[in-house]
């Protein structure tokens, strides 16, 4: 189990950007955080990661002896001419000497993780020539060559269109499912949240930090708390089931 226990930051002694916020996850378990701008979400992301300090409260991974972190940042470009194969061997950092290069092993764990997300055929692209969707899936890759136990993403979906955006969402899921993955990740969209995570924290502010399941945290009540605009959620049957979405109420 991983826990979240009475988390606060603060950039100075005195005012907060969050206070005493806890989550619980089970493995398997996918947590979106939402929220408007301003609230604290990528400073949250930044202390589970290590880059930033909480002023109280620790983070625990119980039953896990690794308990490693992979980060999979916003879809990006980058200054060097990096093939996919060599982005996901960099997720092989921490298993390399400093002076050493990746073994057999590595190259194979980074070919396997490339074939696992569906884009081993372009291991020897180069990653800034790729799609949105396509940099995306190398950047899930890369952190799960690096054998994490928790897997935390920044946006996930924003760059990208509208098909990608949920092709990268049901990857999340089989990636959850198939490595019993402890998943966090920030969205701005909550139908995203309602489509993808168990578990929701919204987060409106020092004074508004609510945590439960998406499908009791995620109502137009809180949404009209964190967000000041009335919606309206609606269910939508279809021939797969039951799909929610979430319409603002304008005027």
């Amino acid at each position: 189990m991983l826990e979240i226990k009475n988390v606060s930051f603060s950039y100075d002694s005195e005012k907060y950007l969050f206070k005493n916020i806890n989550m619980h996850l089970e493995k398997g378990d996918i947590v979106s955080i939402l929220g408007p701008n301003g609230t604290g979400k990528t400073t949250l992301i930044k202390c589970i990661l290590g880059f930033l300090k909480f002023k109280t409260g620790e983070i625990l991974i119980k039953g896990d002896s690794k308990g490693q972190i992979g980060y999979v940042p916003q879809s990006h470009y980058l200054n060097a001419p990096y093939t996919s194969l060599e982005m996901v061997l960099m997720g092989r950092a921490k298993f390399i000497g400093n002076f050493s290069s990746p073994g057999k092993k590595d190259i194979e764990i980074a070919e396997k993780m490339l074939k696992i997300v569906g884009v081993e055929k372009l291991e020897n692209r180069i990653f800034n020539t790729l799609s949105g969707g396509e940099r995306q899936l190398i950047l899930i890759a890369r952190a799960l060559a690096s054998e994490c136990s928790v897997l935390v993403l920044d946006e996930p979906t924003s760059a990208l269109d509208f098909n990608n955006q949920y092709r990268t969402l049901n990857m999340i899921r089989e990636m959850a499912e198939e490595f019993r993955l402890y998943v966090i990740f920030t969205t701005h969209q909550p139908e995203h949240a309602m489509y993808l995570s168990s578990k929701t924290l919204l987060m409106g502010g020092k004074d508004f930090n609510y945590f439960g399941k998406t499908c009791e945290v995620i109502n137009e009540s809180n949404l009209k708390k964190i967000y000041g605009l009335k919606t309206k959620i609606v269910e939508i049957k279809h021939e797969n089931g039951t799909s929610k979405t979430v319409i603002p109420i304008m005027g």
